[in-house]
């Protein structure tokens, strides 16, 4: 997914050569946020390096971090301008930048509506600032600036602006970059509880600084980067006893492995094989969770993990005083207002994966809010 992958061995002979300005014209004109994926890229292109074979791989993640730190991070030189060509992007998260980014420079009227009032989307506002401080993003939003992009802050969609209003100010085509803003639920009884709360609003509350209560004893559901932010951020919220529960083992865990090993050394309790059953509620508080035990039993799905099964009589419970969801997440398309948006049966956006454009000519979509649904934040930059 990564462009600047194809171009590691010219990379890397700059930075050998100490030629650091040949390094940072490579990030800058090939590579969309240079800063923000200098940081929080999951790097897999690492693991099918063929420098494995020898030693150990480019550790491009980290040295696309020092080229862009080192040096100021500028767009690529815009072309003239594309006369009657205007976008809007829906979404200033690292989709909607990378799509700006590319607009821009191609000579398009750009103009990106975000609905919170810093860029970054969901990553901006989930993302804790010890992984991703504020600056990082502003540079990046910097050199989109310098391509000539407005940015609309404070502009929710569906609430501010519609998409046929946004036709009617002249933008020929629109791109929906909006991710996937709503947690998904367990589908037990009393999940509205005080106590219970999902990962995004958490993660939105801690980094914006408003006060947060997790208690003593703080439960995370899911096993993905962000359940791992989640878990961290709780400790270091005071949550004294933080368990993170996964229905299978840690070596199943879909998150970063250098994640799951900081959470690890940050000695963080990983209750595996467990799946949640029931929340224990007394006087609309919650007190702890009911799972049941887990177990292999030989067989695989189709992507060859292992599947988990309930073993019979097996329940225990967890005391808990706050649980976090963080396993997965919906697309939210309220905003849509009638438009004929074909939708797949997942409820992400359906579009075609090699243009992005949906069942509607004029209107694109990419990242989480589209096909698939939830990834990585490099795929989401990388669609856009």
């Amino acid at each position: 997914e990564c462009p600047i992958y194809l171009k590691v061995p010219q990379f890397m002979r700059a930075v050998r050569r100490g030629d650091v300005e040949a390094a940072r014209r490579i990030v800058d004109d090939d590579y969309p946020l240079p800063c923000v994926l200098g940081r929080v890229c999951d790097h897999l292109c690492e693991l099918t390096c063929v420098r494995n074979h020898l030693d150990e791989p480019v550790a491009i993640r980290d040295v696309k971090r020092y080229i862009s730190e080192l040096e100021r991070v500028s767009g690529p030189a815009p072309v003239e301008r594309v006369d009657d060509l205007k976008v809007a992007v829906i979404g200033a998260g690292p989709g909607g930048m990378a799509v700006a980014k590319e607009l821009a420079a191609a000579g398009c009227d750009v103009d990106i509506f975000e609905q919170h009032r810093y860029a970054g989307g969901m990553v901006g506002g989930a993302v804790p600032e010890y992984r991703l401080p504020w600056s990082i993003f502003e540079r990046d939003l910097r050199a989109l600036e310098e391509l000539g992009v407005m940015v609309h802050f404070g502009r929710k969609a569906g609430r501010d602006f519609s998409l046929q209003q946004l036709r009617e100010m002249g933008f020929n085509a629109i791109v929906i970059m909006v991710g996937a803003q709503l947690s998904k639920r367990l589908g037990l009884d009393n999940e509205n509880c005080d106590g219970v709360t999902d990962a995004l609003s958490f993660l939105r509350d801690a980094r914006e600084g408003r006060h947060v209560a997790v208690g003593a004893r703080v439960g995370v559901i899911g096993a993905g980067d962000t359940a791992m932010d989640c878990a961290r951020v709780a400790s270091r919220l005071g949550g004294g006893d933080v368990s993170l529960i996964y229905r299978r083992t840690i070596d199943q865990m879909p998150a970063d492995r250098e994640e799951i090993e900081h959470l690890l050394e940050e000695e963080i309790d990983v209750v595996e094989m467990s799946k949640p059953q029931k929340l224990v509620v007394r006087d609309g508080k919650l007190r702890g969770l009911v799972c049941r035990r887990m177990e292999y039993r030989g067989d695989r799905d189709d992507s060859g993990r292992k599947i988990p099964h309930e073993g019979p009589g097996s329940d225990f419970e967890i005391p808990l005083d706050s649980l976090i969801l963080a396993n997965s997440q919906n697309a939210v398309l309220d905003f849509l207002n009638g438009e004929a948006i074909e939708l797949n049966e997942r409820g992400y956006i359906k579009a075609d994966p090699e243009t992005f454009r949906t069942s509607i000519k004029d209107i694109y979509a990419g990242g989480d809010v589209a096909n698939e649904g939830p990834a990585s934040i490099v795929k989401a930059a990388a669609a856009g």
